[in-house]
């Protein structure tokens, strides 16, 4: 099927500065993530956030109503047939920052729309997000500990020049 048939891309829109704060009930998205809160929402329901302009392709999962502003798009779709996750999984597999145009580079809407792509029913949607969200879970562990141990890899080798040579 076409992606379009599966799912909408509403464009954000700007939101006075007067209207954002950094206490209020809903998150303000930028195509980078959040960057400050509103008593005011734009989308209704939970989506997911796709940079248009910027950081084209960028995506974030929010759980909540929300602002979308006017560098992204936000994502509309029948919560009967998708699954938030699965969605998001498939618009993460697809590269969609390769799509970018233009001299100010930026994502076509009617572009993403047009690509084929498979969607299973949406119990298999759910099971497939599932098993990805373990996945990635036991990935971001891992690479956690990578981390510290490449950290303590760098500070041993410090102190082994600085007591050899330095000491």
């Amino acid at each position: 099927m076409k992606l379009g048939d599966a799912l909408v891309l509403h464009y954000g829109k700007a939101l006075p500065k007067e209207d954002r704060s950094d206490s209020g009930a809903w998150g303000v998205y930028g195509a980078n993530g959040p960057i400050a809160k509103s008593n005011r929402s734009l989308s209704e329901t939970p989506t997911i956030i796709v940079g248009r302009k910027g950081s084209v392709g960028a995506l974030k999962v929010v759980q909540e109503p929300c602002w979308p502003l006017d560098v992204c798009y936000y994502v509309g779709f029948d919560q009967n047939k998708y699954d938030l996750n699965f969605l998001y999984y498939l618009l993460l597999s697809l590269n969609l920052e390769s799509m970018s145009k233009g001299v100010k580079p930026g994502l076509n809407r009617n572009d993403v729309y047009n690509l084929e792509v498979s969607i299973p029913e949406l119990d298999q949607q759910i099971q497939i997000a599932k098993n990805l969200n373990e996945k990635f879970a036991i990935m971001d562990q891992l690479d956690s500990e990578i981390s510290a141990i490449t950290s303590e890899i760098d500070e041993l080798r410090k102190s082994t020049l600085h007591f050899t040579i330095g000491g």
